[in-house]
């Protein structure tokens, strides 16, 4: 079984801009949400290139239907199909 990594990265604002977006919220009612980005790489084992192409297809359109916060969900197989890697990008609500 192949080992995933993920990577996530945050961007937070300072404190000050916490501050003017909590008024902005309070005064008007905006909506703030966050960007979580993920990545994910594994290796595809050898004689396993088809099926793991068609799960990757499940996977795909599982995501295209159900999940409306995704912005990003690309899967890259490397030119010697040894290997995938996978981003993920999601809006997600943090302050309504």
């Amino acid at each position: 079984m192949g080992l995933l990594k993920f990577r996530t990265h945050i961007l937070a604002p300072s404190f000050c801009d916490i501050i003017k977006i909590s008024h902005l919220i309070m005064t008007y009612g905006f909506c703030i949400y966050m960007k979580l980005q993920l990545s994910a790489k594994m290796k595809i084992r050898p004689g396993m290139l088809e099926g793991f192409k068609n799960q990757a297809a499940q996977c795909i359109s599982g995501v295209k239907r159900k999940d409306t916060g995704t912005l990003q969900y690309d899967w890259f197989v490397s030119s010697d199909n040894t290997e995938c890697e996978i981003r993920e990008t999601y809006e997600i609500p943090i302050v309504c």
